[in-house]
């Protein structure tokens, strides 16, 4: 296995100038681990988040850039931001089913109002 931290914020101006004329892009997630399973290497990169544990707009699309290649992605939070994350998430999906049934009530009673 192999592991290493990826550190891509610049540490002044000129810095930030030389990395972007080599093309680093930001949104990189924070540490880059390799590891061997039967005959194929495994890449997974991760996210470190911390209180808040919500990613950029630049950290999502470079996670949707990185998927399609095979690369693993995963984002790890503190116990209590993962604890407000799956809170998020439980709420997000509650308020999409509230929705849809919400639609199909609606259309069931354009159904019995038009017959």
């Amino acid at each position: 296995m192999f592991w290493t931290p990826l550190e891509n914020k610049p540490i002044s101006a000129v810095s930030g100038m030389h990395q972007k004329r080599r093309g680093v892009r930001s949104g990189l997630p924070d540490v880059l681990v390799t590891f061997r399973r039967d005959s194929s290497t495994i890449v997974v990169f991760i996210e470190l988040k911390s209180r808040r544990g919500v990613g950029s707009e630049v950290q999502k699309q470079i996670r949707l850039e990185m998927l399609p290649t095979g690369a693993k992605w995963r984002m790890a939070l503190r116990a209590a931001a993962r604890k407000r994350w799956r809170e998020r998430q439980r709420a997000q999906e509650a308020a999409t089913l509230a929705a849809e049934r919400d639609d199909a009530v609606l259309c069931a009673q354009r159904s019995t109002a038009i017959d």
